[in-house]
């Protein structure tokens, strides 16, 4: 386990690495620019970043840090091999890679913060949720050093109050009571001491795809959202294909329908300027660019195409 000492190097370190790439990509964007106010823009950005990059390097200094700005920038960009995921979801350990959604990662980081209780993730298949909770939210929450987050991640499966004790055991090494929500409750109170408590439930669909059991289902809902009820330090995240949004609202569903309805984040289609970061950025990581022009007609045919973020990925 790192000490706090470590992890705010470790975290000012992924900060000045990716300001240094965004650096280095807005110098050779400027570089090909003409257009007068297009350069003031690059210009501004690019003193911005200068300011960010001195500011790390001096606190990594205070921090008793001795490196040579090129050599680690250099070094961190050996150690990715691939910048695309192709079909893949994005996972933690791809945080270096993920763009494009720090919009979202920011506004579900500070839901959780304000003590929210239930989160949504909304969006098409393909749209990028849970790429969105894993490499955006859970690394921010894993990097904050405002509290210790314990963190349960969990796919229902046909059996989710199962799924829920198998993935708590893996964390917390100590059996789950759910015969009710109360047990839960008790269970929480007794296990978690002053951290923060987030269960992540990818593919909230599989409530209905996989498990076929109204009563197993219906029993599920029940302990999770009456979980809720009571005073403890449990939150969650769920992320779900708005195609079974009806699913959820059709009825009360022991108050699925209530938490979705009022405590949902959709996840919208990416804009121009996201596409061009999804497809730049991981580039830069590997310090290799891209033709503009190739870009343009990428981000051209991937906002013509419904769910397109997965294809694009695997077009690289």
């Amino acid at each position: 386990m790192p000490t706090l000492h470590e992890q705010r190097i470790q975290e000012i370190e992924e900060k000045y690495f990716l300001i240094c790439t965004a650096l280095s990509e807005l110098e050779k964007t400027l570089s090909l620019t003409v257009e007068p106010l297009d350069k003031l823009r690059y210009t501004t950005q690019i003193d911005e970043k200068k300011q960010q990059k001195l500011k790390c390097e001096q606190e990594l200094r205070e921090l008793g840090v001795d490196f040579s700005a090129s050599a680690f920038v250099t070094s961190k960009q050996a150690t990715i091999k691939e910048p695309y995921k192709g079909l893949s979801a994005f996972t933690d350990k791809d945080a270096a890679i993920f763009f494009g959604r720090e919009k979202y990662t920011e506004e579900l980081v500070h839901k959780l913060a304000n003590k929210q209780r239930f989160i949504a993730v909304l969006g098409a298949s393909g749209s990028g949720k849970s790429s969105l909770v894993k490499a955006g939210l859970l690394v921010k929450l894993q990097q904050a050093r405002e509290k210790t987050w314990r963190i349960v991640q969990m796919r229902p499966t046909k059996e989710p109050l199962y799924a829920l004790q198998n993935q708590w055991w893996d964390v917390f090494s100590q059996k789950l009571k759910v015969e009710s929500a109360e047990a839960l409750h008790q269970s929480i109170v007794k296990i978690v001491d002053e951290s923060a408590l987030l269960l992540v439930i990818d593919q909230f669909e599989e409530v209905f795809t996989e498990c076929q059991d109204d009563d197993k289902r219906l029993e599920f809902f029940k302990v999770l959202f009456g979980a809720l009820q009571f005073e403890n330090a449990l939150q969650v995240v769920i992320t779900l294909r708005a195609d079974f949004l009806g699913k959820c609202i059709e009825r009360d569903n022991a108050g699925l329908a209530r938490y979705v309805s009022d405590f949902g984040v959709f996840v919208l289609p990416l804009s121009a300027s996201e596409l061009h970061e999804v497809i730049v950025a991981p580039l830069a990581q590997t310090g290799k660019t891209i033709e503009s022009q190739l870009v343009d007609v990428l981000i051209d045919e991937a906002s013509r195409e419904k769910g397109c973020l997965p294809l694009l990925q695997y077009a690289f």
